[in-house]
């Protein structure tokens, strides 16, 4: 992790976006999308060749529509996810806790640590029945640790385990 990265990080709480995300993680977006835009194919057809099924008293209208508005609701939640797992939480450092005890809670939860520096931990998480593992930054600040967690490899999103490595790393550190 770069300087400027911890920079941004600190300033917006998330990620930055890159391209090369895109492509990796991001890709899942396309679906909803591609099913808004098949959902406007009978309509174009329609008006295209003049065809009489798509007339206000024909309930097949109703199915465009309905493909139309599960698409958009499929992105909004794609979207919501993809933010979840870009943004940092703050967890607060409790009072006699040092950088080195960090490591000790990160060994007791059985995250394997990838890379130590000076105010930065990178581990990974093991893989589970809906996540591959997850990658989990902890930034080191004045009374605060800024914390992520997101998928490892091309997996898009995972069913908020972003929350549970949230909530496991703040209940070890609370007992």
């Amino acid at each position: 992790m770069t300087r400027a990265h911890r920079k941004y990080i600190t300033k917006y709480m998330k990620w930055p976006f890159s391209w090369r995300d895109f492509f990796l993680r991001y890709y899942i977006m396309f679906a909803p999308i591609a099913l808004m835009f098949m959902s406007f194919l009978p309509f174009i057809y329609a008006t295209k060749y003049d065809t009489v099924w798509l007339s206000k008293d024909h309930p097949m209208l109703l199915i465009p529509l309905g493909i139309c508005t599960s698409g958009f609701l499929l992105g909004i939640f794609t979207y919501r996810r993809i933010e979840s797992e870009r943004s940092f939480r703050v967890v607060p450092i409790q009072p006699g806790f040092e950088f080195d005890d960090y490591i000790y809670i990160l060994e007791e939860l059985e995250w394997r640590i990838v890379k130590i520096e000076a105010d930065y931990i990178k581990a990974k998480t093991k893989s589970s029945l809906f996540s591959w593992g997850e990658t989990v930054t902890l930034i080191f600040q004045d009374r605060e640790i800024l914390m992520n967690s997101r998928p490892m490899g091309s997996q898009p999103f995972t069913l908020n385990r972003d929350l549970v490595n949230y909530r496991k790393l703040k209940s070890v550190r609370e007992a």
